[in-house]
């Protein structure tokens, strides 16, 4: 798939598609319910993303994409996007909501 990844946040808790949609917009912070971690991609350059807490960041092995003043992670069916999870603090049993929004091109 290519495309453009903008918003990446998991939750440790159940996450309504209808909820998510609703919010799309709008920014996330760290008082958000059951949020964990949340990688906006508006690094616009370098080699990583960067967690809101800066605590969890992964190495992007692909390029940024600048669309007027919004910054996204270029998605590149070669290349792809690898984030290392061990790096994200989890439990077995745990249960999470992975919430991301993407543009296909």
């Amino acid at each position: 798939m290519n495309g453009a990844m903008h918003d990446l946040a998991l939750y440790n808790i159940y996450r309504d598609v209808h909820d998510a949609a609703a919010l799309k917009y709008q920014t996330k912070d760290n008082y958000d319910y059951g949020l964990v971690n949340y990688w906006h991609m508006k690094e616009g350059h370098g080699h990583f993303a960067h967690d809101s807490s800066h605590t969890h960041d992964f190495i992007v092995n692909v390029s940024w994409l600048l669309d007027n003043m919004n910054y996204a992670l270029r998605l590149d069916d070669d290349k792809g996007v690898e984030a290392d999870i061990s790096r994200v603090n989890t439990s077995i049993g745990d249960s999470y909501a992975i919430e991301l929004w993407v543009e296909p091109t």
